[in-house]
């Protein structure tokens, strides 16, 4: 049996998911910023856009490395699911 990789559209599907949870993040930190007293903006400014890049890197990051962790190879009797780097093994 051969070990085939994951379809590049489940890499994209799954970077396209996180960039929609992302919106949520972006969009609190954006009300939160308007919301507060002109004092404490730029701490606030700086915290929120340090806290929002380090999300977006995440989000960006952790679906290719997914991606790149799994794979599969099939038979006529069985499929069998590898992922991770201590390689679990998955037979269906």
């Amino acid at each position: 049996m051969e070990n085939i990789k994951l379809n590049k559209k489940i890499r994209t599907l799954w970077l396209v998911r996180n960039l929609i949870i992302f919106l949520f993040p972006l969009v609190s930190g954006i009300v939160f910023l308007f919301t507060i007293d002109n004092i404490y903006f730029v701490p606030t400014l700086i915290v929120v856009s340090v806290s929002l890049v380090i999300i977006l890197g995440l989000f960006m990051i952790f679906p290719i490395l997914r991606y790149n962790r799994y794979w599969y190879a099939f038979n006529d009797r069985k499929i069998i699911i590898t992922r991770g780097v201590i390689f679990k093994e998955s037979i269906v």
